[in-house]
């Protein structure tokens, strides 16, 4: 069976996590023998190092016709010859695995839904089902956004939201046809790597995590508390002893590091890795993290290390209730002396290894789900009729 994934990118670490944690899962499946990203998820390097193929065919969206042409073209290549140079024809896809996180919704508009509709309708005339892996959805207020997405679930055989408020969301626009289903984020068990020597110098430090998001797409008032509370934290654990860094989840969150140190009585390193496990890996090793861009927080909670979050949408509170931890997600605009008392009792060695101990527990709470949703969805892939 030949699997494609789409909706992951190399751009964007957390999508990168999705797709080496869908490919880790594959790769313990014997039935599947190709997984393809499309032309559009990286360049043929980036691909390749990841182990994975290239699909046969391409986005056009000025001219939506185009893309069928080059599919019916990419289709009549002989297999073994698409294969030998490592691609995959679209009619040979048996099962599509969508990890589109925070696309489908109003706020990136009908685009994403009018190429997967396109997509999805060419793969699922071939035999292909369509499965829609935990994220987060919605709203869906805009006619447009609504009539489109609806049309994107249609096609799916089987959708999964990552929390309540997304499943309002997508039984609001969901056929009555299409089982749904709630899992939690399904990185949770990708295991972290990096160089052990960059890991041990870091290890026991805290770690901020900015995201250029929460000045992008908040209000104005909510960003200059952001970088007011993002310098309070970085002077606070440093009095503390906790020497804090900036890990860097995407190159655009540089911006707001350099903004804080800027502001903060001691500039604190920043650290780049372009490798996602590399950056869980470090995550994994800190005392503490305060984070905002999402996986990031998945990394530190599912690593058992405590971690303060904030975030721009519901998906952060509802991670953190995911993991029992609600008290560690202060709303925003909370005041910096409160948010320095989380962090004064997370400072405390005691309190870390119970907290530690807690999403310890609840990690394998979420793993044995996250096994039982993968499991569901190989039985409906080898259900799938053949041709």
């Amino acid at each position: 069976m030949k699997v494609l994934i789409t909706g992951t990118n190399f751009l964007n670490k957390g999508a990168q996590l999705m797709m080496h944690a869908i490919v880790e899962v594959l790769r313990q499946w014997p039935e599947v023998d190709g997984i393809a990203l499309p032309l559009e998820s990286g360049s043929f390097a980036q691909r390749r190092s990841s182990g994975v193929a290239h699909l046969l065919g391409r986005k056009v969206d000025r001219a939506p016709w185009v893309e069928g042409a080059i599919a019916q073209i990419g289709n009549v290549i002989p297999r073994r010859l698409a294969g030998m140079r490592s691609f995959i024809r679209a009619r040979d896809v048996g099962l599509v695995l969508d990890a589109s996180g925070y696309i489908y919704s109003d706020r990136s508009g009908a685009g994403p839904s009018l190429r997967a509709r396109r997509t999805y309708r060419r793969l699922t005339r071939s035999g292909a089902l369509v499965v829609l892996l935990p994220q987060a959805f919605g709203p869906f207020d805009d006619e447009a956004v609504r009539g489109a997405f609806r049309d994107v679930v249609a096609t799916a055989s089987l959708a999964y939201a990552r929390d309540p408020v997304s499943m309002q969301h997508l039984r609001a626009v969901a056929p009555g046809a299409v089982p749904l289903a709630m899992a939690p984020d399904f990185t949770l068990g990708l295991k972290g790597s990096g160089d052990r020597e960059v890991i041990d110098r870091h290890r026991g430090r805290a770690c901020l995590v900015p995201n250029a998001r929460m000045l992008r797409d908040t209000e104005r008032a909510t960003g200059a508390w952001y970088l007011d509370v993002l310098g309070r934290v970085s002077n606070h654990l440093s009095a503390s002893g906790l020497d804090p860094y900036f890990l860097l989840h995407e190159s655009r969150d540089a911006g707001v590091a350099d903004q804080v140190n800027a502001r903060s009585a001691t500039s604190i390193e920043i650290v780049r890795d372009e490798d996602p496990r590399a950056l869980k890996g470090l995550i994994g090793s800190a005392s503490v993290v305060v984070g905002s861009r999402y996986h990031a927080l998945v990394s530190a909670l599912a690593s058992g290390v405590p971690a303060l979050g904030i975030g721009w949408t519901h998906k952060y509170a509802a991670l953190f209730a995911d993991f029992g931890v609600t008290e560690l997600i202060p709303a925003n605009g909370t005041p910096a002396a409160e948010i320095e008392s989380l962090l004064t009792q997370l400072a405390d060695p005691a309190e870390r290894r119970g907290y530690e101990q807690r999403l310890r527990a609840q990690t394998a709470v979420l793993a044995e789900t996250v096994s039982e949703m993968w499991h569901t969805i190989r039985l409906i892939a080898a259900a799938r009729p053949r041709e």
